[in-house]
């Protein structure tokens, strides 16, 4: 039975070693603040990231191509598979600049999610390395997942009410994120580099709507703000008395859209990586660990008893082969220990959270022009 409920972001070189000394200082303790102050998401191929970017080619890059899931394990019926463009150019020795586009197609049981995905970042050196001394690098990015709509017709049932179906219209998120990197090259085929981020994640949505039943009749929901309008869908012959429309508080059968499907969170992530190189071979591998902090959603799902999932590490080896002299052909694995977690925020929500338990691989092949 429906519930009655009322409506209603010109110097020395002894003071230049000094500045760069005392810079590099200030950068770390920020990153080390970020760290504090919460935690993380992390755009894809993060864990690869160093303070010499431009290192292996002249001027920059340009890269196409194609990702798909190896396995997701734990969660039958779900499949991944999509494509990405991405570049960098270096317009001055200490600059690198960075670009990347994704197309992503997920289905989880039975349903099919398109995220569209992008990528923003300025980086800069604010020291070259010396011997053991390593290079440090600054890099500020902006980077984010959308969608036209997000539609599931797998039921969803919140503490008083079962939803047959959902429709969530212009799903995204947003994330900036700051990174500081060092690099320390070991030899001229060899460097290793470390890296500390952090930064925040805001989700966002236009519309909600679903459908549910009651007392043998169906009918279509739309969640404006903190109040929901029912409508009897089609002609109902439960009995007298049917309900044809009714307005409701959503907090009263336990659902709070603006936190569930719009949440905030802040993050850092930390983590390592080496590259080595073999004639016309290179080889990366890289580790990256985050951990996210939420607000609103992650408490809504302790109090239905339900599991939040809050950390993520991913593993990512990658291979380039040089076919000649500005092309190369790229592969990668990257294991991710709960789905998406670091890659497509906008994936988690109260009614997706339970599926973050299961890790995911996913292999990407393609080609690499530098210039």
């Amino acid at each position: 039975m429906m519930r009655n409920v009322n409506l209603k972001t010109r110097y020395s070189p002894t003071s230049i070693r000094f500045c760069l000394r005392w810079t590099g200082h200030w950068i770390l303790f920020n990153a080390l603040a970020l760290a504090a102050f919460g935690a993380a998401e992390a755009a894809p191929l993060d864990a690869l990231l160093t303070a010499s970017p431009e290192r292996d080619v002249k001027n920059g890059y340009v890269e196409l191509a194609l990702d798909n899931m190896a396995a997701i394990s734990g969660d039958s019926g779900n499949d991944y598979h999509g494509g990405h463009v991405r570049g960098g150019f270096a317009p001055s020795p200490v600059w690198w600049l960075s670009a990347a586009l994704w197309q992503r197609s997920v289905v989880s049981g039975g349903d099919n999610f398109r995220y569209d995905s992008w990528q923003l970042a300025a980086q800069y050196r604010v020291s070259e390395g010396d011997g053991w001394r390593p290079a440090l690098g600054l890099r500020v990015s902006a980077w984010g997942d959308q969608a036209s709509a997000s539609n599931s017709s797998t039921p969803v049932s919140v503490p008083y009410l079962k939803l047959n179906t959902v429709s969530v219209t212009n799903p995204a998120d947003q994330n900036l994120q700051v990174d500081v990197l060092s690099t320390w090259v070991l030899s001229s085929t060899r460097d290793v580099s470390v890296l500390l981020g952090g930064g925040s994640t805001q989700l966002s949505y236009g519309t909600l709507t679903a459908s549910t039943t009651s007392g043998g009749c169906n009918y279509q929901l739309q969640f404006i703000g903190d109040t929901i309008f029912g409508t009897l869908a089609n002609q109902c012959n439960a009995g007298v008395g049917v309900i044809q429309q009714f307005y409701a508080s959503s907090a009263s059968y336990g659902i709070q859209p603006s936190e569930e499907l719009g949440w905030h969170g802040n993050f850092v992530h930390l983590g390592a990586n080496t590259s080595w190189r073999n004639g016309p071979w290179k080889w990366s591998a890289g580790l990256l660990w985050t951990q996210v902090q939420r607000s609103g959603v992650d408490d809504i799902l302790a109090t239905r008893g339900q599991v939040a999932y809050t950390q993520n590490t991913d593993v990512l080896v990658q291979g380039q082969y040089r076919l000649s002299e500005h092309l190369q052909a790229t592969g990668s694995l990257q294991v991710s220990s709960n789905l998406f977690l670091s890659d497509i925020p906008v994936t988690y929500n109260s009614s997706t959270a339970k599926r973050f338990e299961s890790n995911y691989s996913l292999v990407s092949i393609g080609l690499l022009y530098d210039f």
